[in-house]
């Protein structure tokens, strides 16, 4: 594999929400679900209540997870992660 990811789900603009990490085409930051998740919420719960789906609240996650170099290479279009077989992330 070349190391490129899919277009990213995540994205940070700096004329959109004050460039904080957002889900790509809503003004849903990572922290507004990161805070949520924390306060209780489940990953249903917040994918119906900001009209998201499942998977975009655990990529969410996912990236609230990560270290910041791992963010930087995510937001780049790399995989933040090395691939050591097929199924890992």
């Amino acid at each position: 594999m070349s190391g490129r990811r899919a277009k990213p789900r995540i994205v940070a603009t700096p004329e959109t929400c004050w460039g904080e990490p957002r889900i790509d085409g809503t003004r849903v930051t990572v922290d507004n679900i990161a805070g949520m998740f924390r306060a209780g919420d489940d990953v249903l719960t917040i994918a119906v209540w900001c009209d998201l789906s499942a998977a975009q609240v655990e990529e969410c996650l996912r990236f609230a997870l990560m270290t910041k170099r791992q963010r930087e290479k995510y937001l780049a279009g790399l995989s933040p992660f090395k691939r050591s077989a097929p199924w890992s992330l």
